[in-house]
């Protein structure tokens, strides 16, 4: 008799300053699948999920391509809040609100890295660290976050 297990699609949202983290979640996922049967993670992410289209903005065609499909939203932020959308403060702010208003605010997880910020002022934007604070300070009020240091410490928490 064979046995099909459940997959669910995790949408991977962040702006671009967490590359280390979302290279790792690929990997992360196959490790989760084989240490639990029956259900499968499937990561969701623009780089691999989506297909070129035209006929609107380029986050509205994201969030119909990848959210439409997912079961689950990662959003992870460090030291960008993201680029502006015409509805969103960022990219990954809008991928959060769209994909709750689709499938509710239960499967939404959002996590917040805490390691150092990169240095120099070619790198860091004190305009966006002060945008991506409110959002953090925003989403005290409406459910809990995760924080974390390291990829490590990604990798191993919930």
């Amino acid at each position: 008799m064979v046995m099909y297990g459940q997959i669910i699609n995790v949408a991977i949202c962040s702006p671009g300053d967490l590359t280390e983290e979302r290279r790792a979640i690929p990997d992360l996922f196959v490790r989760w699948n084989a240490a639990n049967s029956g259900i499968s993670l499937v990561p969701e992410m623009w780089e691999t999920g989506s297909v070129p289209e035209m006929g609107d903005h380029p986050q509205h065609i994201l969030n119909d391509q990848m959210l439409a499909t997912s079961d689950l939203l990662v959003a992870m932020f460090w030291s960008r809040i993201g680029t502006p959308t015409p509805t969103a403060k960022s990219g990954t702010t809008e991928e959060i609100r769209e994909f709750i208003k689709r499938k509710g605010p239960k499967r939404a997880m959002v996590y917040f890295c805490d390691k150092p910020l990169p240095h120099g002022p070619s790198r860091i934007n004190s305009t966006e660290i002060a945008v991506l604070n409110d959002f953090r300070e925003e989403m005290k009020h409406q459910g809990l976050y995760y924080q974390f240091k390291s990829l490590e410490e990604f990798e191993r928490e919930p």
